[in-house]
């Protein structure tokens, strides 16, 4: 559950971080900088900016968040799938190394050390 949540906070990061390196100076001059924060912050408070704002800056301010909100989601899908890749081929390759018919549960196990032999020792 807590490894979920890492990565979970990891790609979240990863993905804030995409998102406000790519929105960085793509603001029109005109635009106020609360409008520029809420853009900064999420494409929500980029689409409730664009809207105050007259429809050439809105659209001026919305389509460079909608972009910079695409590449962080982008780049976040491909570093889990890859992700997903790599721990694929560690399981197979983890798995593989275990001949077939060698597995046993801790029940068979305790089984099969009860039914052994007793040692016997040459005193």
């Amino acid at each position: 559950m807590v490894s979920s949540q890492l990565g979970f906070a990891a790609l979240g990061s990863l993905g804030t971080a995409v998102h406000r390196h790519q929105i960085a100076g793509s603001f029109p001059a005109a635009v106020k900088a609360e409008a520029t924060e809420a853009t900064r912050d999420t494409l929500a408070g980029a689409t409730a900016a664009s809207a105050q704002l007259p429809d050439h800056l809105g659209a001026a301010l919305l389509v460079p968040a909608r972009d910079a909100f695409n590449d962080a989601l982008n780049m976040v899908a491909g570093v889990s799938a890859v992700a997903v890749a790599v721990l694929a081929v560690v399981a197979v390759t983890l798995l593989r190394r275990r001949p077939a018919g060698t597995a046993t549960t801790p029940a068979e196990e305790y089984a099969d050390e009860a039914n052994a032999e007793p040692a016997t020792s040459d005193l």
